[in-house]
């Protein structure tokens, strides 16, 4: 495992892995002997590796899930759209028209 040494370095699968994060060998771009003479990754602790398997490694009993659709849909990087027609109908904040008397 290596720690990234500068702001950000990215990855074979088009991630950009920030200062500080462990990524495994098989996840740099590049030869690893040449990014640690230039400075850009250094090889982790065993402390730094353990602290990390500790926090991403599912625990064995606890099976990782995949988002729900409700959970999917409030999610803060999903776009905005803009309302359809008849939403913009039903707004409750639309003022009621009166009707016209002749």
């Amino acid at each position: 495992m290596y720690k990234i040494n500068v702001l950000g370095h990215q990855l074979k699968n088009g991630k950009v892995a920030k200062a500080g994060e462990l990524v495994d060998k098989r996840q740099l771009q590049g030869n690893e002997e040449d990014l640690l003479k230039a400075g850009f990754i250094v090889k982790a602790t065993s402390k730094e590796v353990n602290d990390w398997k500790k926090k991403n490694v599912a625990t064995p009993n606890k099976k990782a899930e995949a988002p729900t659709k409700k959970e999917e849909e409030n999610t803060p990087n999903k776009k905005a759209e803009a309302p359809t027609k008849k939403e913009e109908e039903n707004t409750p904040n639309k003022k009621a028209e009166a009707p016209i008397k002749n």
